[in-house]
C-alpha cells in the first residue's frame, strides 16, 4: 500500500494513523479550497492572501515572522510582501525601537479582502459540517482541542 512504513507493526493505532494520513489531506484541501469567484475581482495569490489573514489576526509582523509562518525564505516572503505593497494591501513600517527591523501593516484594502476570504472559508466549513450530526461535530472539536493541547505543550508555545 502507498505510504506504508517499512517495518512498522500493524497495531490499531498504526492503522488509524495510516487512514488519517490518507483522509486528512483530502479534507484539508476541501476546507482550504478558495472559490475562484471570491478571488475574481482581486489580483491576489494564495500566499498573499495567507499573509493578509496573518496580519488581520496580528498586525505589524516582521518580515522574519511572515517568512517563518509561510515556511519560506526571507527573500520569498519579501517578494510576496512587495506585491502586496505595490497593490496597496499593506505598507512597510520601520520598527520604533530598531530601524533594522521592517514591519508590515495591513491597510483597509487588505483588511477588506482578508475578511471576505475568511467569511467565504467559514461559509464553506459550515456547509461541510452541517452534513454531519451535531454530536459528531462536538466530538470532532473535542478531539482537535486535545490534539491542539498536545502540540502546544510539546512545542511549549501557542500556535
Amino acid at each position: 500500500m502507498c505510504g506504508e512504513g517499512a517495518n512498522m507493526p500493524k497495531s490499531p493505532s498504526v492503522k488509524i494513523v495510516e487512514r488519517l494520513d490518507q483522509i486528512i489531506p483530502v479534507v484539508m484541501k476541501a476546507f482550504n479550497a478558495q472559490n475562484p469567484r471570491d478571488l475574481e475581482d482581486q489580483d491576489i495569490t494564495i500566499p498573499q492572501l495567507i499573509v493578509l489573514k496573518m496580519l488581520l489576526c496580528k498586525d505589524n509582523r516582521t518580515m522574519s515572522e511572515i517568512a517563518g509562518s509561510l515556511s519560506v525564505t526571507l527573500a520569498a516572503a519579501t517578494g510576496i510582501v512587495d506585491r502586496l505593497v505595490r497593490d496597496k494591501y499593506v505598507k512597510r513600517i520601520e520598527d520604533t525601537e530598531d530601524r533594522r527591523i521592517v514591519r508590515v501593516q495591513i491597510l483597509g484594502k487588505g483588511k477588506k479582502v482578508a475578511k471576505k476570504m475568511i467569511d467565504s472559508h467559514r461559509r464553506r466549513m459550515v456547509h461541510i459540517f452541517n452534513q454531519i450530526p451535531k454530536r459528531d461535530q462536538i466530538n470532532l472539536l473535542k478531539i482537535f482541542e486535545n490534539l491542539y493541547s498536545i502540540v502546544v505543550k510539546k512545542n511549549n508555545s501557542k500556535i
